[in-house]
């Protein structure tokens, strides 16, 4: 990434974002360091994990850990302490 963000002129980032792997302040904050050393970086784009089997676990009893996908707009806000420039949005949104 670091070879592509030297040629180009735009750079659209886009992270999925999974609760149960990299949803968390560390992760986050540790990504945008990363970024910070791209130039060129025109927006960040938080791609909320699927809730397509939610209904199957509820209707099995069981919890659906990637439920709590609210937790996105925390990592907006982590995002934007880490690099208060930074263009972050959230698919959907």
């Amino acid at each position: 990434m670091k070879v592509d963000a030297e040629f180009a002129e735009d750079i659209h980032i886009r992270i999925p974002v999974i609760p149960t792997v990299n949803m968390n302040e560390k992760n986050m904050k540790d990504t945008i360091k990363f970024l910070s050393n791209l130039k060129h970086i025109k927006d960040i784009e938080l791609l909320p994990y699927h809730r397509l089997g939610l209904e199957t676990y509820e209707r099995l009893g069981k919890v659906y850990e990637l439920k709590d996908v609210e937790m996105l707009k925390k990592m907006v806000e982590v995002i934007r302490a880490e690099n208060p420039e930074a263009a972050v949005k959230v698919k959907g949104e």
